[in-house]
This record gives structure tokens, C-alpha cells and sequence, in this order.
């Protein structure tokens, strides 16, 4: 299993529990995860898209080649997962769709790093230069994510994709992530 570091990041520089991300989750920890929301309710909130998505759909779902599931850990314990869901070549610039969610209970703090930590492994270890996230308009969760992401609305995806009209889209580019590093760097 690959796990995802930040490099120059030291424990001292950013307290609280250590946040990791996993590459290649297991079948095991999608189907926890698939349980967990489910149970929450939160499974049709964070894939709006196609709400009655049943396990095996879902498994089918993150196992495709074009999806790529990165959980979350603080210890052994699984507290979210990222996604890479379909990636593009348009130009000459590299372009995804991704997104992010967590189980309820986990404290900001750690959205927070594992966020950093996600955008960290797509602008950096994938080299992509521009991410998307698509998300139902009004979910206060993904309002959380795409703030601290420093996310802008955008009026619909680069490769021509419907979106729903229950839906925003949201913009973030390898410049201004970079410059909120720079940014908050200063802080």
C-alpha cells in the first residue's frame, strides 16, 4: 500500500493526530465506508448523482479504471476517502474530477490536513494542472471542503459532461493552489 506524505512537513509544524492518505483502498474498506454513509444518510448527499447506488454498483464504481479511491487515515483508523474520478487531456493542460468525503464525527482539524494532503497527491504526485469537484448545490459539507480547498465556481466541466441542475461546479487550478500555500504560509 502507497501511502501519500507531504514533504518539509514536520510533526512540530502541525499539531494534533497524524493524518495520512492510503492508496488503493481495499474491498473491505469500501465496504465499511459504504455502510457507514449509508446508515448516516450521507451516501446520497456525497453521490448525489446516482443516490441508489447499491454495494456492488459502488465497488464497481471505485474499482473502474478511471477511479482512483485514496482513504484517509489517522492511525488505523479510516476517517474519509478522496477520489480521483476521471481524468483528461484537454490542450495541453491535464484536467480531473475529483472529490472527497468524510465520516461524521471527524474533527475540522483533520479535514483540514487530509484536504491539504489530497491536493498535495493531485497537483503533485499526479501532475494535474487543473482539478473539478461537482457537488449538490446547498451541501454544506462540500461548501466546507471546496473553501478550504480554495475552490471557485465555475459554470460547468471542460470536457463537455452534463451536470445536473442540483448541482455546482467547482474550479481550482495548480497557480492558485500554490498561491494559497504561499498564502497561508505567511499567515
Amino acid at each position: 500500500m502507497m501511502v501519500a506524505t507531504m514533504p518539509n512537513v514536520h510533526p512540530a509544524d502541525n499539531p494534533g493526530p497524524s493524518v495520512e492518505l492510503r492508496l488503493g483502498l481495499d474491498f473491505p474498506a469500501l465496504v465499511a465506508a459504504y455502510c457507514i454513509w449509508k446508515s448516516t444518510r450521507l451516501f446520497e448527499e456525497i453521490f448525489f448523482r446516482n443516490p441508489s447506488m447499491n454495494l456492488w454498483e459502488f465497488l464497481d464504481w471505485n474499482y473502474q479504471p478511471t477511479a482512483e479511491p485514496v482513504g484517509c487515515y489517522v492511525g488505523n483508523k479510516m476517517v474519509g476517502i478522496g477520489w480521483i474520478c476521471k481524468a483528461f487531456k484537454i490542450g495541453d493542460e491535464v484536467m480531473a474530477e475529483v472529490g472527497a468525503a468524510f465520516f461524521q464525527g471527524t474533527p475540522p482539524s483533520i479535514w483540514h490536513r487530509a484536504i491539504d494532503l489530497f491536493l498535495f497527491h493531485a497537483f503533485v504526485e499526479r501532475k494535474f494542472d487543473v482539478i473539478f469537484g461537482v457537488s449538490k448545490r446547498g451541501s454544506a459539507y462540500a461548501e466546507m471542503i471546496s473553501r478550504r480547498a480554495g475552490m471557485t465556481e465555475v459554470s460547468g466541466l471542460p470536457w463537455g459532461e452534463d451536470v445536473p441542475s442540483n448541482a455546482i461546479v467547482r474550479k481550482l487550478d495548480r497557480a492558485t493552489w500554490e498561491a494559497n500555500i504561499r498564502r497561508r504560509a505567511v499567515a
